[in-house]
């Protein structure tokens, strides 16, 4: 007959092997799982990154577009700044020369004011 030993081998190898097994199979089914995950993380990661990439794309097209709107908006008002800044000029260089005039007419009347109250000294 088998002594105790052997039939205790007998019994505890088919479980040890049943362990086995079922340590194994379990954990092809948790990589399998956990593939299968990552998987879908990464198609929702990279789903997420084109939308930012669009929204980003999108916004740095409206930004570009602004800035070009301003810089043609600020042109135009330093064209008007020139315009308005000659008439400026213009309009300095006229009053000046409108003081002049009203100066010598002044000393015309002046000279004529005196003669007129000072008949004796023409």
């Amino acid at each position: 007959m088998l002594s105790d030993t052997v039939i205790s081998l007998l019994i505890q190898v088919p479980l040890v092997g049943a362990f086995i097994y079922f340590t194994i199979t379990l954990t092809r089914e948790f990589r399998s799982d956990n593939r299968a995950t990552q998987d879908e993380m990464m198609k929702f990661i990279d789903s997420q990154n084109s939308r930012w990439q669009s929204t980003l794309d999108d916004e740095r097209e409206s930004r570009k577009e602004s800035l070009i709107q301003s810089m043609r908006e600020v042109e135009r008002l330093a064209e008007s700044i020139e315009v308005l800044a000659s008439g400026i000029s213009r309009n300095t260089e006229a009053i000046l020369s409108h003081d002049v005039a009203a100066k010598e007419r002044h000393a015309n009347i002046q000279t004529l004011l005196t003669r007129s109250t000072n008949p004796s000294s023409s």
